[in-house]
């Protein structure tokens, strides 16, 4: 008979948080009582939280009473940079109470944790949806070579098994569902979890009402919602949203030209005192172009296209910074999840209202003296966001439209610290956003329902959606040198669009394999056609090619500064 999971509450709150995160959250209390009163009524449990609330004690809690029953607990992240800051914690937790190797990591750059079969295991969504299929990173160039009996020689069970018999965390969940791709693998993950009776928890700080409704119409989903009544307890009020809805901060909306843009933010940077600065762009070419517009030493810069390495010193220096009270940041959408910083003025280029609550969690976030007031500044591009395409820079255009509409109308301001104000809002906009394919859910679980040939019809699939079941873009390694000593150092992973975009400007030539440099030609890719009307199937070709060579990096011709990233 299993024990209750608030017997291990108090335990993890202790040793979990350093002192100064030990406030008091009534929330999340209520939330593991109805975690006790229904673990076993759902198979799905999806946990909205604010940002900056502490959802990540849940994970931790989770983690903890399942090791006490000898269950295996997977925590899946769409961002690597999460699972750094995270695993930090688990670490240094879980050796005050064991000296057993119980905690792993598995990601492209780390496999500590093969199969995810380690106890605890912190990883990224791709890996899990690999190991779901039975094609985990490990097996995936054999079965690509050989097919199924010859290469994987049954391995996939053990990788079903891992994911079977261990509950799922899934954080930052509103990012595992913002294409159709990833939309489906979660309803498919839900329907499985129902299937085999297993537990799965989504958490998030922005959940909309049409995404609760379509996972809860797919699997037995119970829904914990945060609200100000759940968060009262003793005090008979919400601390936590009295202190942020005491906050002082005034969200101006402006409109630039493209050519006056970067010259109109430096002014705005200039013009104010504040000293913890934050600008985010929704591209990683504007946030680069304006690092080097602006020329300033104490600048800090970061996005996705950096090494592992440089990206962790990034992270670090910001850390630093933020404890001195005083820094510049350049950002990407990279710094929405998974870092630690609070600005006290924040300017931001306009994306959809989701993405927009995560950034606002870099803002005012804390409760120290100088976290009660700032400034916010929104801007769009007017040239792009009424021009014809379907996105906004990497951003759907409807739900970029509808937000900054909203943002516009000076009869609706947003208190974007305070999710019982911008939860209806939120709700409005994703009304009919959420698409499911009913086909490809089907695919996914047929994959289930032929064991002999799971892996291969797995890879098929996964070579038909251009190589990841949860992005619309696979990721390829991609160096500037022409010998690899340390992957995590001398490699940076790019989509696949931008690595054709390489093939088209011909600055790609040689491939790496393990460490020998040869010809495109010797592995006979030297003969792809770019044709934007088969893209597709270049993309698929691309893929084989990559996995049945056993292929480790691309050589190109370019550039890499550890400033400024990679410069393509």
């Amino acid at each position: 008979m299993q024990g209750s999971i608030k017997e291990v509450f108090d335990i993890i709150r202790d040793k979990f948080l350093e002192e100064e995160e030990k406030e008091e959250r009534p929330f999340l209390n209520y939330v593991i009582d109805e975690l006790d009163k229904q673990r076993n009524n759902y198979n799905v449990f999806l946990i909205e939280a604010p940002t900056g609330y502490g959802k990540t004690l849940i994970s931790a809690t989770i983690a903890y009473w399942n090791l006490k029953y000898g269950i295996k607990s997977i925590i899946a992240y769409p961002l690597i940079t999460i699972i750094e800051q995270h695993y930090k914690k688990f670490r240094n937790f879980l050796s005050k109470i064991t000296n057993k190797e119980i905690l792993g990591l598995r990601h492209m750059l780390n496999n500590q944790s093969v199969y995810l079969i380690k106890p605890v295991t912190l990883t990224t969504i791709d890996t899990l949806s690999l190991t779901f299929f039975g094609i985990p990173p490990e097996e995936i160039e054999k079965i690509t070579k050989e097919g199924t009996s010859y290469g994987s020689l049954g391995h996939y069970f053990v990788a079903w098994a891992s994911i079977f018999f261990s509950d799922i965390v899934l954080d930052e969940v509103h990012l595992v569902a913002d294409s159709t791709k990833s939309i489906n693998f979660l309803l498919t993950l839900a329907k499985v979890a129902s299937m085999y009776d297993q537990k799965l928890f989504l958490l998030s700080a922005t959940v909309p009402e049409s995404l609760k409704k379509l996972i809860s119409n797919h699997s037995k989903t119970l829904i914990i919602e945060f609200s100000e009544e759940k968060d009262k307890g003793n005090k008979g009020y919400s601390e936590f949203l009295n202190e942020r809805m005491n906050k002082k901060y005034t969200t101006n909306i402006k409109g630039f030209q493209q050519e006056d843009k970067f010259k109109e933010i430096k002014k705005l940077i200039e013009e104010k005192s504040y000293p913890r600065k934050l600008i985010i762009f929704n591209t990683r070419d504007e946030a680069i172009g304006f690092y080097n517009y602006l020329n300033d030493d104490k600048a800090i810069i970061l996005h996705s296209h950096f090494t592992h390495i440089d990206k962790k010193e990034k992270i670090e220096k910001i850390e630093e910074a933020e404890k001195k009270g005083e820094f510049l940041i350049i950002s990407t959408q990279s710094i929405e999840a998974g870092v630690s910083v609070s600005s006290n003025f924040l300017l931001t280029d306009i994306a959809p209202l989701n993405s927009l609550i995560q950034r606002m969690g870099r803002f005012l976030r804390g409760t120290g003296k100088h976290e009660k007031e700032g400034e916010i500044y929104i801007w769009y591009d007017k040239d792009l966001i009424n021009d014809g395409n379907r996105y906004y820079k990497v951003y759907n255009k409807n739900l970029t439209y509808e937000t900054l509409k909203i943002l516009k109308n000076t009869n609706q301001q947003i208190n974007f610290h305070d999710p019982t104000n911008y939860k209806p809002i939120i709700d409005k906009i994703y009304e009919n956003y959420y698409n499911i394919d009913e086909k490809l859910t089907d695919n996914f679980i047929n994959v289930f329902l032929n064991l002999e040939l799971a892996p291969k019809e797995a890879v098929k699939l996964f070579f038909n959606m251009e190589g990841s079941f949860v992005r619309d873009s696979v990721l390829i390694p991609i160096t500037w040198k022409e010998k690899i000593n340390k992957f995590e150092e001398d490699v940076i992973a790019i989509n696949i669009h931008e690595f054709i975009e390489l093939l088209k400007k011909d600055v790609i030539k040689k491939v790496i394999i393990g460490d020998k440099l040869k010809d495109l030609s010797e592995v006979k890719m030297d003969t792809i056609r770019i044709d934007d009307e088969e893209l597709g199937k270049n993309i698929r070709y691309i893929l084989i090619k990559i996995f049945r060579n056993n292929i480790d990096a691309f050589y190109a011709n370019i550039n890499y500064d550890p400033k400024k990233g990679l410069i393509i």
